[in-house]
C-alpha cells in the first residue's frame, strides 16, 4: 500500500492537470477499498476464532461423551458375561418388592 501512494505522490507531481484529479480519485478509491477489505478481514478472523473455539468444545464433549460409552459398553459386557442363577434374580427381585 505504501508503494502505492509513493506512485500516485509521484504522478500527482508530474502528470498533467487534468489527470492529477483522476490520480487522486483512484488512490482515493483504493484507500478506501482497502481499509474495507481490512475491517472485513478482521470480522472474518473474529469469525473463523469463534468457530474454532466451537470446534474444540466439540472435540472435546466428544472425547468425553466417547470414553463414557466406552466404559459403559465394557461394563454392560461384564455384566452380560457373569451368569445369573434364577435364584439370585429371584432373591433381588423379592428384595426389591420387599423395600417398596
Amino acid at each position: 500500500m505504501a508503494e502505492l501512494d509513493k506512485t500516485a505522490t509521484h504522478l500527482k507531481y508530474f502528470s498533467q492537470k487534468q489527470d492529477v484529479l483522476l490520480v487522486k480519485n483512484l488512490s482515493s478509491s483504493v484507500q478506501h477499498r482497502w481499509s474495507k477489505l481490512g475491517l472485513r478481514l478482521a470480522e472474518r478472523s473474529r469469525l473463523l476464532d469463534h468457530a474454532d473455539r466451537e470446534a474444540q468444545q466439540f472435540r472435546d464433549v466428544w472425547s468425553l461423551f466417547d470414553a463414557w460409552l466406552d466404559s459403559t459398553e465394557q461394563a454392560l459386557d461384564v455384566d452380560m458375561a457373569a451368569p445369573l442363577s434364577t435364584g439370585h434374580k429371584l432373591s433381588s427381585v423379592s428384595t426389591q418388592s420387599n423395600s417398596s
